[in-house]
């Protein structure tokens, strides 16, 4: 094989690497989705717990609290890892892509779009939440601080704290950005599909001297190969071709002596 095909080959393989990553990649994010829009749902229910009587319990309950919130952050943080993985590969598929012919893919930017667009939603869900999470431990809402914040002085409860900006803050959060970015894992998923779990091997896209050179080999192969085994199908049959236009110059030959 020549260094072209050589090359060719390594694209293709690039090619198909990086939309399995991607895969994985996808997976991974609407997994973590999932599961935080589970425990986002369940810290969204604690913040309107009544503030304990007793210190010791209120303590304990924050504690648990600041656990779930821990794994809530946690998650985020691997979301934007898996986001900007997605991005990565994304570059890298764009640049391999138009040396390969794909099916259903075509070289365009709406891949890189698309990838970098999610990246932007789940680091803005992450930063959001972060700061969101400050400001509620800053106006001193109880479950949000620390079991020693809470020995030395209870915190205040949602009423104090005013619902209006929660709310609002859930509404973005908690469905609009995260409903958007499974819309745009969803819309990723069939680029990456295609290369990543097909059997066949797709074609390689030849260059314009390539592509001359492979009609005139097929060609060559056809009329060697035609009188062991017609063929009824493909996209050049150069011996019935050949084979015809003899057939039509010789009619014509044949009706020229007897005028």
């Amino acid at each position: 094989m020549d260094r072209s095909g050589l090359a060719d080959d390594k694209k293709l393989r690039t090619v198909k690497l990086c939309c399995r990553w991607g895969l994985v990649c996808l997976a991974l994010l609407g997994t973590i989705i999932a599961a935080q829009a589970v425990t986002g749902g369940l810290l969204s229910v604690r913040l309107f717990e009544r503030l304990p009587a007793s210190t010791g319990e209120a303590a304990a309950r924050a504690e648990a609290f600041s656990t779930l919130r821990s794994l809530h952050s946690v998650l985020g943080q691997i979301s934007v890892l898996g986001a900007v993985g997605v991005l990565a590969v994304s570059i890298i598929f764009m640049v391999n892509v138009g040396d390969v012919d794909a099916y259903h893919t075509r070289f365009s930017w709406s891949q890189l779009a698309k990838a970098m667009l999610l990246v932007l939603i789940l680091v803005g869900l992450f930063m959001g939440g972060r700061l969101f999470s400050l400001q509620l431990t800053a106006a001193r809402l109880w479950p949000m601080l620390s079991e020693q914040d809470m020995l030395r002085e209870p915190g205040i409860t949602m009423e104090a704290f005013g619902q209006t900006p929660f709310y609002t803050f859930v509404a973005l959060h908690g469905v609009v950005l995260p409903l958007l970015a499974v819309v745009v894992i969803i819309f990723m998923w069939p680029p990456f599909h295609e290369f990543a779990l097909e059997k066949k091997r797709p074609k390689l896209k030849p260059t314009a001297f390539k592509d001359l050179s492979a009609i005139l080999e097929s060609g060559e192969e056809a009329e060697s190969e035609a009188e062991e085994e017609p063929t009824s199908q493909g996209p050049l049959n150069w011996a019935r071709m050949r084979a015809k236009l003899e057939r039509e110059a010789g009619a014509d030959d044949e009706s020229d002596h007897k005028e």
